[in-house]
């Protein structure tokens, strides 16, 4: 509904889905829902920020759902900091996204996912198109390098 530009019935379905998660599972819940946790609800309602234009906001809760995602949970981890680093460069938040290339630099290496590389290429070519800090774009060429290599 977000990415319809529905807005208001986004926030309401989203708010009916959020009351749902907090009830639990139950015994009659769906076996496949044990994978949604409150990071990952975090990350459908910075998904769906995003697709609202609110960038800002998905930027804070992709943050914190970075802040609090387990260290061994790589892949996850590659695509919380991707989809946080793509947040950033929406609302030219420069300084804060050169932070997180070092963190991405790794992850590319070392995680084999299509459509995390395919977000963070998008993320890419949007710091190529904008007015950026000299060390981010350094730092986006190299990131770039590295998806070249990976994909």
């Amino acid at each position: 509904m977000a990415l319809q530009g529905r807005h208001a019935d986004a926030d309401r379905a989203f708010s009916k889905a959020h009351n749902l998660f907090l009830d639990g599972l139950g015994a009659d819940g769906p076996t496949w829902a044990y994978w949604v946790d409150g990071i990952q609800f975090a990350w459908f309602e910075a998904k769906v920020r995003t697709a609202q234009g609110n960038h800002g906001r998905s930027a804070d809760i992709f943050a914190d759902a970075l802040a609090h995602s387990p260290k061994y949970r790589v892949r996850g981890l590659y695509s919380r900091t991707t989809y946080l680093f793509e947040s950033l460069v929406a609302v030219g938040a420069w300084r804060q996204a050169e932070t997180l290339v070092s963190h991405l630099e790794p992850y590319i290496r070392e995680v084999g996912s299509g459509r995390t590389a395919t977000i963070l290429a998008g993320a890419l070519g949007a710091v190529d198109a904008a007015k950026v800090p000299p060390t981010l774009r350094d730092g986006a060429v190299h990131l770039r390098g590295l998806l070249d290599g990976a994909l």
